[in-house]
């Protein structure tokens, strides 16, 4: 059977018919990952505060750590920052847990750190996802130098179009890949290929979903610390919202 060519685009992510999947859409609405990331940050402000503060609180252990090493080894003291690029990927890993987990009406401050448990498989995997996206990144981002280096303002200007055009094109359909390797536990390459499926036709929305969060996190910064607690979580969940909406919820055993 042919596909109907005016049909809503679908996700090839699809849930499991057991265990209480949901299939998604395909698509997302914007207006919708603003006001249910809301309620998923105002609802469970408790496990929210404190994923932030931990969170919080481990970045600047690990500043003052950095800053006392340098002091004490001077340059050498700066391997520190090798810790975060080993531990990093756990920690993101169990970020993304604790987000889908909150949308979903389940989350525990434990989630943050559930990448520990798969660590080998949370370092792996975001180093390929990132590595690859990189990749996408790079034929852009070569354009842009080699126009900005002439020094010619119109040049530079073209070269920033070129850029940004390249980047809502390629390198922002693979933004959900991380997302999809926590939920659905694929692997680096089908992660990518899952993301690329799911954000098919809804770059444009992506890219308003950017700049609506930017507001967010505007008017956050306004309201100076109080307001960044909430702002962050809110526009975290606002992007998690946007792939339960086109990528559905998998099933759980």
């Amino acid at each position: 059977m042919t596909q109907d060519p005016y049909a809503a685009p679908q996700s090839n992510l699809e849930a499991a018919p057991t265990g209480g999947g949901i299939p998604g859409t395909g698509t997302f609405d914007i207006g919708l990952c603003l006001s249910t990331a809301w309620q998923n940050v105002i609802q469970n402000l408790g496990p929210v505060l404190g994923a932030f503060f931990i969170l919080v609180g481990l970045y600047i252990g690990f500043a003052l750590v950095t800053f006392l090493a340098v002091m004490v080894l001077g340059p050498f003291g700066l391997v520190t920052y090798l810790a975060l690029f080993i531990f990093g990927p756990a920690l993101a890993w169990g970020l993304m847990r604790f987000g889908l987990n909150l949308h979903d009406g389940r989350a525990e401050i434990g989630d943050l750190f559930t990448g520990f448990s798969v660590f080998a498989k949370a370092f792996l995997r975001f180093l390929g996802i990132g590595f690859m996206t990189f990749l996408a990144v790079l034929p852009g981002a070569l354009v842009y130098a080699a126009l900005a280096a002439s020094g010619k303002p119109a040049l530079m200007f073209l070269g920033f179009l070129i850029y940004f055009a390249w980047i809502i094109v390629v390198p922002i359909r693979f933004y959900f890949a991380q997302m999809i390797t926590v939920d659905r536990d694929l692997g680096v390459m089908d992660s990518l290929r899952a993301s690329w499926d799911a954000t098919r036709g809804n770059m444009i929305k992506l890219v308003l979903l950017a700049l609506l969060s930017s507001l967010v996190q505007m008017a956050g910064m306004l309201a100076l610390v109080v307001g960044v607690v909430i702002s962050i979580p809110v526009v975290m969940m606002m992007f998690v919202s946007a792939y339960r909406q086109m990528a559905g919820t998998p099933a759980r055993s």
